[in-house]
């Protein structure tokens, strides 16, 4: 592994790197595809050992995770901070032909929690597998008003396209085996105050 990568003895090198059993198959693999991507693009990584290059993956690796944890930590945020004042649901889904085209209608229900009427509301609704692999995201902008404690249900419709993995899946599944998690954006009320 303290071998210089060259591109004339990358594939001994690797075989002795793998007869070798000091690095494991996880790493060899993500290794020898980092190489391949970067020769493509015309980025060998020349003068660098094969240590290097591994810690180099290994840093964007854990840099990736830091970020997406972080993402995670400020929507759980923003969620715990504006549930007290709106709840979105995901009540149905179903798939239609429309006119010449085919659709996926999601039916949403959105209830104001708060004293005061909501005049928009910005956000989203991820729906995952049981496994929490996202499958679909729905973006909600409702810009009607909401009086306090009123529950208003609003559909909305995504034409469907039959080449999509994701969209099969939707149209296949029912609605128990999918999960559905809103992510809220933007609250904006009638005297002009907002919470985000």
């Amino acid at each position: 592994m303290n071998k210089t990568y060259s591109a004339m003895s990358y594939r001994e090198d690797i075989e002795q790197i793998r007869e070798s059993e000091k690095v494991n198959d996880d790493d060899l693999d993500i290794l020898t595809k980092y190489i391949a991507i970067a020769s493509l693009s015309g980025n060998e990584p020349e003068g660098k050992t094969y240590d290097e290059i591994l810690e180099k993956i290994k840093t964007i690796q854990r840099a990736n995770s830091d970020n997406e944890e972080k993402e995670k930590m400020e929507l759980d945020i923003r969620r715990e901070r504006m549930t007290p004042f709106l709840s979105v649901h995901l009540q149905d889904k179903a798939f239609s032909a429309d006119g010449n085209k085919n659709v996926l209608k999601y039916t949403v229900t959105l209830q104001n929690l708060s004293p005061r009427k909501i005049k928009m509301v910005v956000g989203d609704i991820s729906i995952t597998d049981l496994l929490d692999k996202e499958i679909k995201k729905i973006n909600i902008v409702f810009d009607e008003d909401l009086r306090s404690n009123a529950v208003q249900t609003k559909t909305y419709t995504f034409d469907y396209d039959h080449g999509n993995e994701n969209d099969q899946r939707i149209r296949s599944k029912d609605l128990t085996d999918l999960r559905a998690v809103w992510n809220p954006v933007k609250i904006i009320f009638e005297d002009g105050r907002s919470v985000e």
